[in-house]
């Protein structure tokens, strides 16, 4: 009986571990753990895929970004390349951490 649980349980997380990912970015102002609750109907219809939250890189603790404004505004573009490199920058580290 023993050796049949194991088997199931490590069976089980190979299962679990090769679900597909689907990643889930907030809009402007909010946060991946305010947004999650948004997304409940969305994840229970959809239990073979795991839900991966990420936060913007930019703003204040209840109040992410990923682009921040440029420096004129919103109106204002910016020519900097590396504007928004601190977001791609997080959104690697969580394919890094958990995989694509």
């Amino acid at each position: 009986m023993k050796i049949i649980l194991t088997l199931t349980y490590i069976l089980g997380s190979l299962v679990q571990a090769q679900r597909p990912k689907i990643l889930c970015l907030h809009g402007g102002g909010q946060t991946a753990a305010g947004f999650q609750p948004n997304m409940r109907e969305l994840e229970d219809a959809l239990p073979e895929f795991e839900f991966v939250y990420a936060n913007g890189a930019y703003g204040t603790n209840n109040s992410r970004l990923w682009i921040a404004d440029p420096p004129g505004g919103k109106g204002e573009p910016t020519t900097d390349p590396a504007w928004a490199d601190d977001s791609i920058d997080a959104l690697d580290a969580i394919r890094d951490s958990q995989g694509p």
